[in-house]
């Protein structure tokens, strides 16, 4: 009887609604506005209310980080949903985001992390998404570092430090935040050319310089007193050492002498020592398949890691090859040079696959002196007094 009569009803609503004008649809929207919902839970029109929590996660995790961020301000259940860690872990491990050095990557994470040993995965990528931010809109904070009596030939810095090394032999460790002197290392008999820093609690620094000799240094670090010791000094190369690249407990070394050499840091002996160059290593790079080297003979060399062989040489420069990068991941190296250009080539392949140049395409209009890359830009500084920043294609 009742569903007889609800069903009249519905035949005769459907028949005034068919038959009103614009007019009659307006009185009737102001006079139902507050019985639309009347019997319906206070969360009826809010989508993510109505769905289960797998599928509303699955949904946000599709969102950018801007989108996610304006919805987890439309109501209290929502900014909960939107919160939640593992969104933005997901963020915060996107190539995109990390920072170009683990160890960075490893010690932001950890800064973060509470006494219950979970990470705050949103403060994380709101730093991240800040810095490079920074980065693409060119804003930076200054802050000058007074100390050294000489020039400044090398830097490198972790998340409380920066170390330089000087020309005078020295190397110097800052405090990032205060600008002030921490400690002055002492041992080198010629100027400082490359740097390497590693490690949380107690820093390991290598260094290079002109007195063909490579130390390896142990640095504590504390708020009331600092320490430091030399724990090795390598031997073999025969004029200054250049650059340097360190991998655990390997150290890869070019020097002036023309040659590549390999060295374990634990007992301080050469491993190998590559020898194809025609003229000074100014570069290299490496991990444990290929080491790459680029030098003042205008050439790149790829060498097989376990054997030293001489894989490819590599030839479309017009000078000296000063700084390069590589990333077997992305089949690529990136080189800069004294002919002001920076090329792209293929790993595998050796091909040149992209040119930047002064002419065409906006480049430096000097030698390029520093380089380096991730998996979003590439960053390169140069005698024309500019740092360029290049997005990837």
């Amino acid at each position: 009887m009742q569903s007889t009569q609800f069903t009249k009803y519905k035949i005769i609503v459907i028949h005034v609604l068919n038959s009103c004008s614009s007019p009659q649809w307006h009185i009737l929207s102001l006079l139902t506005t507050d019985n639309w919902h009347r019997d319906c839970p206070s969360d009826c029109s809010d989508p993510l209310a109505q769905l289960p929590f797998d599928i509303s996660f699955y949904i946000l995790s599709l969102l950018d980080p801007v989108s996610l961020a304006r919805c987890s301000r439309v109501n209290k259940l929502w900014y909960y949903l939107c919160s939640h860690p593992e969104l933005w872990h997901q963020l915060a491990k996107h190539k995109k985001w990390s920072f170009s050095s683990h160890l960075l990557d490893q010690q932001q994470i950890e800064f973060h992390t509470n006494e219950q040993k979970q990470a705050q995965w949103k403060q994380i990528f709101i730093e991240r998404y800040r810095l490079r931010s920074r980065w693409l809109n060119g804003r930076c904070d200054v802050k000058t570092f007074h100390g050294h009596v000489e020039g400044v030939s090398c830097v490198q810095f972790d998340s409380q430090t920066i170390i330089s090394g000087c020309t005078d032999g020295t190397i110097k460790v800052w405090d990032m935040n205060t600008t002030n002197e921490i400690i002055t290392l002492v041992g080198h008999s010629g100027s400082v050319r490359c740097l390497h820093v590693d490690g949380i609690n107690e820093v390991r620094l290598v260094s290079g310089s002109n007195d063909r000799s490579i130390k390896v240094w142990s640095i504590s670090i504390n708020q009331t007193w600092s320490k430091c010791a030399c724990k090795l000094t390598l031997l073999g190369h025969t004029d200054t050492v250049r650059c340097l690249v360190v991998r655990d407990d390997i150290c890869v070394s070019g020097s002036h002498d023309h040659s590549v050499k390999v060295w374990n840091l634990t007992n301080g002996s050469c491993l190998q020592t590559l020898v194809d160059h025609t003229d000074k290593v100014l570069c290299v790079q490496f991990n444990w398949q290929y080491i790459v080297s680029g030098s003042t003979d205008k050439t790149i060399k790829i060498w097989h890691y376990s054997d030293g062989s001489c894989l490819r040489t590599l030839s479309a420069h017009n000078g000296s090859v000063t700084c390069l990068y590589f990333d077997q991941e992305q089949d690529l190296i990136v080189s800069g040079s004294l002919d002001y250009d920076i090329r792209f080539w293929q790993l595998s392949t050796g091909d040149c696959c992209q040119k930047i140049d002064w002419i065409s395409k906006e480049g430096h209009r000097g030698v390029i002196r520093a380089l380096k890359a991730d998996s979003w830009r590439v960053v390169s500084g140069a005698d024309d007094k500019t740092i360029k920043v290049k997005m990837k294609i």
